[in-house]
């Protein structure tokens, strides 16, 4: 009886002495975009939101988490719903209010369906005109996405969380 009891508890300390005492960090799951060194500053007057940073050129820019996290966002049946904004200098709305911006995504740590999404509109506030698109991202995950507009190209990595 002894002797069965010892076996367990030995197996158990051993699967124990496996298991690692503190989580990954999220950059060895997710190579989530940094912000850029020296940072990139948008050719308009404004400043970044506070936790977000903006990342790109002047060809193309768009603003990110400073943690490189999408979380809580809508989920359904399709996914998870976000809304991608993107900055150009020189955009004008007015002759083109759906850009011919498109925007496609891959998920880097496992299967998912990649997807397309190239449905666009246009909007405006104190950053002046800005593009936008709406997508279902299929699942939770590390996601890289590159968006496409004329001869500008823009690629990013985020981790998205339920």
């Amino acid at each position: 009886m002894f002797r069965k009891l010892f076996i367990v508890f030995s197996i158990l300390g051993a699967l124990v002495a496996c298991v690692p005492l503190s989580s990954p960090d999220k950059s060895d799951v997710c190579p989530v975009t940094q912000p850029p060194q020296p940072s990139f500053s948008p050719p308009i007057e404004i400043e970044a939101y506070e936790g977000l940073f903006w990342y790109g050129s002047p060809a193309l820019w768009t603003i990110l988490p400073l943690d490189g996290t999408w979380q809580e966002l809508p989920h359904d049946a399709s996914g998870y719903t976000q809304k991608f904004v993107f900055w150009r200098e020189g955009f004008d709305a007015i002759s083109e209010p759906n850009p011919a911006l498109t925007l496609t995504g891959r998920r880097l740590d496992g299967a998912a369906a990649t997807f397309t999404e190239s449905d666009t509109t246009h909007g405006f506030d104190e950053t002046g005109a800005f593009m936008l698109v709406g997508a279902n991202i299929p699942t939770e995950g590390c996601w890289e996405f590159t968006a496409e507009y004329r001869e500008a190209s823009l690629t990013f990595v985020v981790l998205v969380t339920p």
